[in-house]
This record gives C-alpha cells, structure tokens and sequence, in this order.
C-alpha cells in the first residue's frame, strides 16, 4: 500500500497524543476522505516505532463475529 501527501495531518495527530491527549484523538471528515488511512497508514505506524506506545490490535470485527455466532445459536 502506498500512502502520501498527509505527512502534517500524520505529524498533528500524534503531536496531540504527545502534548498530554489522554490516549485518544478523533479524527472526523466526510465519507471517503482517508480518515482510515490517515490513522493506519500516517499515525500508527509512527506509534509503533515508538518505545513509549503500545499499539494493540483492533477488536471490532472479531468481536462483531463473536456476538454475530451467539444471535445465530437459537
């Protein structure tokens, strides 16, 4: 995947984590606009190389499938 030409916005967002964020930022904007892309490809991956963040995986669409499989058991 090749991601570019969001090297401020990548730099904002973590620059908000480190002046004192507690843990979380919201990243808004229109339908398709790289929100996404913005965290996973421009923020994550500069937290990752970090020794100071843990980057833990997202749990959305296991847990979906969980609670998806415990609907279906009737």
């Amino acid at each position: 995947p090749v991601f570019f030409g969001r090297e401020e916005e990548s730099l904002a967002g973590v620059e908000l984590l480190d002046r004192g964020a507690p843990g979380l930022i919201m990243v808004l904007g229109a339908s398709g606009s790289g929100k996404s892309s913005l965290v996973r490809a421009g923020i994550l991956p500069r937290l990752r190389s970090r020794d100071d963040w843990l980057i833990l995986p997202r749990a959305a669409s296991r847990t979906a499938a969980v609670l998806t499989d415990l609907t279906n058991t009737r």
